[in-house]
């Protein structure tokens, strides 16, 4: 976070209903023809790298060390994240714990998990569909995703059970415990029965949290968000047409000595959103025409509520299961924490 910014873009133009600008500002700009060319080469490298990942892992990483596993996911993550034109910037305020921890963090963007490994590669919860993904699922499995079926209200409890195992082993475990995407101002209620996990294991948590920040203007960048109706394509092309966008990473202080989960979630929660606080204070705030326009991407998918996130400055968490969180965006991202699926209003941890 430089203290030099570069001058603020010119406010956004207009556009027509459903298109995705390449920038507020060049929407209408003769280079669009420019940007296009960049989308789709960008598109095609990454295609080459996400086939890249799949012989890694069918040929080197499957004989690999532990040790070398690390290396070889970091690397990958750092190259896909440039690929994006993200670079990463980690801000350390606490100890890093590199075994028998729970990671959590807020959840803005299916980058998040590259940007998590490219610091420190660890394992992740995610929704059992992505298994069956091309590409994405395999590589998901080869890195130990833990995979929860959103259906079946029983499996939540096997994954705690799991979880509790992995830690006790001085295992790691990064989960989003918000259970869905925002867009990245403010961090939503924490569900609290994944953290049973960690309370089980008397294992301590590690709080993260991300920010990203467009490099040009100083602001922080809503490119990443997914949500409303947004696809990966979609928040492929607007980062890419955003930036370069620096993905800032805060490491907290470890939470210690959780004997309760509704407690936790607190905690946790208010570690993230203090973290999150910390790094607003060093950006500019995303421009009004960025959050309009993703508000009109809410707008537009009225079967998704928006969340607290939607409200700049939303209060602390409440203990999950005295207030239901929302459920705006589900598990909608890949590799997303889908714990929040046994956590819909019927399924509410009380």
């Amino acid at each position: 976070m430089s203290a030099e910014r570069a001058p603020e873009s010119t406010p956004a133009r207009s556009t027509a209903a459903g298109r995705y600008p390449d920038r507020p500002d060049e929407a209408d700009s003769p280079n669009r023809r420019p940007a296009r060319w960049r989308l789709f080469s960008a598109q095609c490298r990454l295609v080459w790298h996400l086939l890249y990942g799949l012989v890694l892992v069918g040929s080197v990483f499957r004989k690999a060390s532990p040790a070398r596993r690390q290396t070889l996911v970091r690397d990958w993550s750092q190259r896909l994240l440039a690929l994006c034109g993200i670079t990463l910037q980690v801000h350390q305020h606490g100890d890093v714990l590199d075994t028998g921890a729970m990671v959590v963090s807020n959840h803005v963007s299916w980058l998040d998990i590259y940007v998590i490994d490219a610091w420190r590669p660890t394992p992740f919860v995610a929704k059992s569909e992505i298994a069956g993904w091309p590409i994405v699922g395999r590589l998901a499995k080869a890195i130990g995703t833990v995979f929860i079926r959103r259906e079946r209200r029983g499996d939540a409890k096997r994954i705690v059970d799991s979880l509790s195992s992995v830690l006790q082993n001085d295992g790691l475990i990064c989960l989003f415990p918000e259970g869905t995407t925002t867009d990245g101002r403010s961090v939503l209620p924490f569900h609290a029965n994944i953290l049973q996990a960690a309370v089980s294991a008397n294992a301590p948590v590690q709080p993260i949290c991300m920010l990203y920040q467009e490099v040009g203007s100083g602001r922080q960048s809503l490119a990443p968000a997914y949500v409303g109706d947004l696809g990966l394509g979609d928040i492929l092309r607007r980062v890419i047409a955003h930036g370069p966008i620096v993905a800032h990473l805060y490491v907290g202080e470890p939470v210690r000595g959780l004997t309760d989960r509704r407690r936790a979630a607190v905690l946790a929660h208010d570690a993230v959103s203090d973290a999150l606080e910390a790094l607003q204070a060093q950006v500019l705030p995303a421009s009004e025409a960025e959050i309009a326009w993703v508000r009109s991407r809410w707008d537009a998918a009225p079967d998704v509520v928006p969340g607290a996130s939607m409200q700049r400055g939303a209060s602390r968490a409440v203990p999950v299961g005295d207030a239901e969180a929302p459920d705006q965006r589900a598990d909608g991202a890949a590799g997303t924490s889908t714990f929040a699926a046994a956590s819909k209003p019927d399924a509410q941890d009380t």
